[in-house]
């Protein structure tokens, strides 16, 4: 079977993260995904995705494998295995990935070229247009930290104190992509055929693309309408005339605990075990807050160009990730890791020194260094030969509330390598394990005390396509139970200072907390 993607313009006079709003706030959907690239503008991620209804979703959780068919609220198990979740997750990407996908976009014909009544071509999308969305139906969704278990035998001694599955996809046939750069906004349907049209779609089939893209421009516009203009204003009303409530994020780790994680990690890496290890703490409470709500004035407060939305059912996450995992388009593979922190500077002239302090920071370099050291390796367990190379270095980048160092590794794919070969040879990322990986992932589990979860794992989308764009999950939230979470971590290298890096986690978490407090209406202390 062949893929045929048809793409189609549409209007519907508001922003894509207020259709999320109304997408959200329905409460009519399960499965939403919402790949936003909230920081605008950046050079990383010119489209945002949104998705509501898949075909089906897959996930691990317990012991099992299970596939479940989606149609609104009702939902068939399809299967239901105990298995390796990769070897399940191959199987279901063979079936539904094909890199033969044929794309097209709808355009209108000019006058002079009517030859019918009917106005409409099919263009095919050759090669990769800035302004052709890139991602055009498939898998969305996250692989949680703890998939790790599954690609190495590590003894697992934190805590699993939240039941949440190990990885969780929807795929959809049917989304929206919005143009950070044209302001345009597209409608993508996609459907299989036996041989596809070879860039001669029948004008049936344009005509049933462009009825399905009006339909659901219809009805998302009747949701847009159902919410004020203002959503900013509209959420801050909402929770006004409930009384202020004073209360305590607590961590998993005292203080004094992590202070001494951090002292035995060092310990580690005096004694040659490690060279670095990136050391979490984890933050809960209790909150009558709407995930989507959440994650608006998150946006508002912290945006990033990989940050996300996922609304599946029990589990909410919201994230403002600035870290990109992994890229793939084509054969052409790339990771950005991020190392090296510092707060905004509060004026312009204490901006600018931080950020030179940050990019001659020995500890951050050599920090990072270690990284894309690691990095380059794992690239070149299938990637070509001569082909992994460091594209950009330390470079200083700017965010809303903090500083990083960031470089850039690319390479090229070497043919019969597979996306789970890919994740198999990759994950999780360096950046938030260390090095050298197994061991640095063992030292995590044994000093953090609760596992990670979703944290440090990955968002993102694996297109039918064989594309992929995935971040790694930081400053990001999730919300099961009715209980909130929050993971802030840092990277220790032997030179550490304990306070420092208790300090640089609330730096790093300092959004996720003015966002509390935006609902609270309150100061948030940490216990």
């Amino acid at each position: 079977m062949v893929p045929v993607i048809i793409i189609n313009e549409i209007n519907l006079n508001c922003s894509i993260q207020d259709l999320f709003y109304s997408l959200a706030a329905s409460k009519e959907y399960e499965y939403i995904c919402f790949l936003d690239s909230s920081l605008v503008p950046n050079k990383y991620s010119g489209f945002s995705y949104l998705a509501w209804e898949p075909d089906f979703a897959v996930f691990h959780q317990g012991s099992k494998n299970r596939l479940i068919k989606v149609s609104g609220f009702k939902k068939d198990s399809v299967l239901n295995e105990e298995s390796d979740p990769l070897s399940f997750l191959r199987k279901v990407f063979t079936e539904n990935i094909n890199v033969k996908n044929e794309k097209y976009l709808i355009e209108k014909l000019k006058n002079d070229s009517l030859h019918s009544s009917f106005a409409y071509k099919a263009s095919p999308i050759r090669g990769r247009s800035a302004a052709i969305p890139k991602f055009t139906g498939g898998f969305m969704g996250y692989f949680s930290y703890d998939l790790k278990d599954f690609m190495e035998k590590l003894p697992a001694k934190a805590i699993r104190d939240i039941d949440i599955p190990v990885y969780y996809l929807a795929f959809y046939t049917k989304l929206v992509a919005f143009c950070h750069k044209t302001g345009k906004l597209y409608f993508i349907n996609m459907h299989n055929t036996k041989n596809g049209y070879k860039s001669n779609v029948p004008e049936e089939i344009i005509k049933r693309a462009i009825h399905e893209s009006r339909a659901a421009a219809k009805n998302l516009k009747s949701l847009v309408l159902k919410n004020p203009k203002k959503i900013k204003n509209h959420i801050e009303n909402k929770y006004r005339t409930k009384p202020a409530v004073k209360f305590n994020l607590e961590s998993n780790l005292s203080k004094s605990d992590y202070l001494e994680a951090v002292r035995k990690a060092k310990k580690y890496i005096h004694d040659g075990e490690i060279y670095q290890v990136n050391m979490t703490q984890r933050f809960k409470c209790r909150l009558r807050v709407d995930p989507w709500d959440l994650y608006y004035i998150l946006r508002i407060k912290n945006p990033a160009p990989f940050s996300a939305f996922i609304g599946f059912p029990g589990l909410h996450i919201g994230s403002s990730s600035p870290e990109r995992f992994l890229l793939l388009n084509g054969r052409t593979i790339q990771t950005r890791p991020i190392k090296g922190t510092k707060p905004r500077g509060k004026s312009r002239a204490e901006d600018k020194k931080n950020a030179i302090e940050l990019s001659k920071s020995i500890k951050d370099r050599a920090e990072l260094n270690m990284i894309v050291d690691l990095e380059r390796n794992d690239l070149g367990r299938f990637c070509r030969y001569g082909t992994v190379s460091v594209k950009e270095h330390a470079v200083v980048e700017k965010y809303e509330k903090v500083l990083h160092l960031v470089s850039t590794i690319a390479g090229q794919v070497r043919k019969g390598h597979d996306v789970i070969d890919i994740l198999k040879a990759t994950f999780p990322g360096g950046s938030i394990t260390g090095a050298p990986k197994i061991r640095a992932m063992e030292i995590i589990d044994e000093l953090e005390n609760t596992a990670r979860n979703i944290y440090t794992g990955s968002i993102g989308y694996i297109g039918t396509d064989g594309s992929m764009d995935l971040n790694i999950v930081i400053r990001t939230f999730i919300i099961k139970d009715g209980q909130f979470y929050y993971n802030v971590g840092g990277g220790i290298v032997e030179d550490s200072d304990p306070e420092s890096e208790y300090q640089e986690t609330l730096d790093k978490g300092l959004a996720l907390k003015e966002t509390l407090e935006f609902f609270t209406r309150s100061i948030i202390d940490f216990i």
